[in-house]
Order: structure tokens, then sequence, then C-alpha cells
């Protein structure tokens, strides 16, 4: 339908956009001596924490500007977020490794997070409100029901604040095969 074809022009043009901006935030980064030396070296973690606080300075004014409801404000802060994020991703793919491989395999993995079958999720569900883990403060959970690119999909989410959990048996994802050898 016409909003579908509309969502999928918005989303191909947002693609476009922020591959533009990655190429234009590399070029601040190189020509601003935010590249990186090389490798590992004595100021590897030196950088990437440095970059990494900046990403977290955007993160609070975002927050900030989401509790004054300024939308103007938000959309900013959240364009500086990912300017500063694609600025620590191009740091970490010199210094440390493969980021873009590792993003994939962290992306595959999240693809376990969801089913089409209703009666999975709700295995799911059974295991998360039971006392599996008395260390932990007991939460609530819910089934989340989803309609998308014309399949409907399930997920389990915490009550709390709505965010997606892992399935029971959840595989942990080894990104070690990602990294750089240290010169």
């Amino acid at each position: 339908d016409h909003q579908t074809i509309n969502l999928g022009n918005k989303m191909s043009q947002l693609k476009d956009q922020l591959a533009e901006s990655f190429d234009l935030i590399r070029t601040l980064n190189g020509c601003c001596g935010n590249g990186g030396e090389g490798f590992l070296h004595e100021k590897t973690f030196e950088i990437l924490k440095n970059q990494a606080l900046r990403v977290l300075e955007e993160i609070k004014e975002v927050i900030e500007a989401i509790d004054n409801e300024d939308r103007k404000e938000i959309l900013k802060e959240a364009s500086d977020v990912i300017v500063t994020v694609d600025g620590l991703t191009l740091l970490v793919h010199k210094l440390i490794g493969d980021i873009g491989a590792a993003t994939l395999e962290v992306c595959n993995n999240n693809d376990l997070k969801y089913t089409g079958d209703l009666s999975v999720a709700e295995e799911w569900l059974e295991h998360h409100n039971s006392n599996y883990n008395p260390d932990q403060i007991k939460e609530t959970y819910y089934i989340s029901e989803s309609e998308f690119e014309g399949g409907v999909w399930y997920c389990v989410k915490r009550e709390s604040d709505h965010k997606f959990v892992k399935p029971p048996r959840h595989p942990k994802v080894d990104l070690s095969r990602f990294l750089w050898r240290s010169v």
C-alpha cells in the first residue's frame, strides 16, 4: 500500500543520508587528527574513553531535550549522538577490530530475540515470569506483537522499561575473531 511504499522510500533515503554523513564524519575526524595512529599503542584506551565520554555527553543532552519536550533540540542532540557514535565507530574499527563484521554478528544474534510463532513466545514469557533466577529482583514481562513487512512477530519485553529480553538459552556472541592483531 501507499504508506508502506512511502515508509520504504523514507528508510532508503535515511540509509543514504546516514552513509553520506558517515563519510563526512570520517573526513572530519581524519582532518582533525582523531583517526587514531594505527593499531594498539599507549594512548588507544585514552582515545577511546574520551570519545565514549563525548557520546555519553550527547546522550545526556538528548535525555534533557526529551524531558523538556523540545522537539527541535531532540533532533539536534540525536544528530550529535550519531556524529559522536560514528566517531567512536571509526576509532574502534581503526584501533580495536572489525566493527562492521562484529556489528553484523550482534545483529544476527539479536534476530534470535523474536519469533513468528506465538507458542514459542509464550514459552519465553513463562520462563521469564518464573523464578528462574531468584537472585534478581522480580520483574514482570509481557509478549509484544508487531506487524512488520507482511508478518506478525512476537518478543518478550520487560514491563518496567519495555526492553525486549533474551529468550531462554540465548547464545552469547563471541566477537574475538574480529579483533585486529596488535602490532
